[in-house]
């Protein structure tokens, strides 16, 4: 079986910090960028992070390769199979806001 959606979520939620940095360095360069996207990722049954990609981009090369590094860099609970995880950015000049979604929509499984 793979990791339930709350533990990927808890998981990823321990480098807000980091998204943070990513967006407020990047939205230096551009005032207007665009501040959501999705990031759709795969965790092998190691617990490494196997593939992540940005749908929906904010069409910003540093943003997204920023996040991406941050997503590949966590390490989950092994797991009996993969896990494929689809986690929705919502980015604030304040602060990041990583909204809360029915996983199973986002193709969660």
């Amino acid at each position: 079986m793979g990791l339930s959606p709350e533990h990927v979520r808890e998981k990823v939620m321990t480098r807000v910090g980091a998204f943070a940095a990513c967006y407020q360095l990047a939205e230096a360069q551009e005032p207007n960028l665009s501040d959501q996207f999705l990031v759709l990722f795969e965790i092998a049954p190691d617990g490494s992070v196997s593939s992540a990609t940005i749908e929906g981009g904010a069409g910003h090369t540093r943003l997204e390769g920023c996040v991406l590094r941050q997503i590949l860099q966590l390490h989950f609970e092994p797991a009996d199979l993969p896990t494929k995880a689809a986690f929705p950015f919502h980015f604030k000049t304040e602060a990041v806001l990583l909204q809360r979604q029915d996983w199973r929509s986002l193709g969660f499984g």
